[in-house]
């Protein structure tokens, strides 16, 4: 299953294509509280299914059938979609987790089925272990020398499997200041931040130090944090790797015009 902040994520830039095409119904296109209370009201009789139900339960509380759930929808003050609105304007950069559901029924978003993660075999750049490393190769190659049989080669093989899934394949990782770097257990830790391997974020978590890379089509799509008010921008989510209480948030328009454009302009 996967991380929320991923499926917000891909909410958000579902959400972003779909009014860059202009294919947003009206009352999203010109949102208001009760613009979004009234789309609510123009789609549930059709879209509402069983998985649905967590959501509206959260924004109007428990029902007993779709019905009583449509009702609970014309009868509410439209304010309760107010903190969706303000996200959607960029007024805030974090909304309650149902909100991102909410948006996700209304644009009538379906998550695409997870792929298994690709495993990389990263070698590390540190020279491993002398002792180990050349003495089993000498044993190795000392017992195809006196057998050349089937049964050396299979313990050959073996062997070499033994070496890279026990020994050598590296199993964490840690933060350079600029990109993660892969971590084997005979490098030293001393002083670094070290995480289980994530293959993903492995490969395509940066931190973007030249703002003039940012464009305005990058919003949603590039992640920012702010650490004693200082902005820094990366090219995914997740986890902040300089501070790993927080997660890092999608870009808004605000975030972008305040902190982005304005540093490029003065610069």
């Amino acid at each position: 299953m996967k991380p929320f902040e991923d499926y917000k994520t891909e909410v958000l830039l579902a959400y972003q294509k779909k009014k860059d095409e202009g294919l947003l119904p009206n009352n999203l296109v010109h949102h208001t509280p009760a613009n979004i209370k009234r789309e609510c009201i123009n789609e549930f009789p059709a879209r509402f299914s069983e998985k649905d139900t967590e959501t509206f339960k959260s924004l109007v509380g428990p029902a007993n059938s779709p019905d009583e759930y449509y009702k609970k929808i014309r009868d509410a003050d439209p304010d309760i979609f107010r903190p969706l609105n303000n996200f959607l304007r960029g007024q805030t950069d974090n909304t309650n987790d149902r909100n991102i559901y909410l948006l996700a029924w209304l644009i009538n978003f379906e998550p695409e089925p997870e792929e298994p993660l690709e495993v990389t075999t990263v070698i590390p750049p540190l020279e491993p272990p002398s002792d180990i490393f050349s003495k089993t190769i000498s044993w190795i190659r000392d017992e195809f020398k006196r057998k050349q049989t089937i049964y050396t080669i299979i313990l050959i093989m073996l062997c070499a499997i033994i070496i890279w899934y026990g020994i050598l394949k590296p199993r964490h990782m840690y933060w350079s200041g600029n990109e993660y770097k892969p971590l084997a257990f005979y490098q030293e830790t001393e002083g670094l931040m070290v995480v289980k391997l994530d293959t993903f974020r492995l490969r395509h978590l940066k931190k973007i130090t030249n703002l003039k890379l940012i464009k305005r089509t990058d919003i949603g799509k590039v992640h920012y944090s702010s650490i004693k008010r200082e902005y820094q921008f990366y090219t995914t989510g997740g986890e902040n790797p300089e501070d790993t209480t927080k997660r890092l948030l999608p870009m808004s328009e605000l975030i972008y015009e305040k902190y982005v454009l304005k540093k490029q302009t003065l610069k």
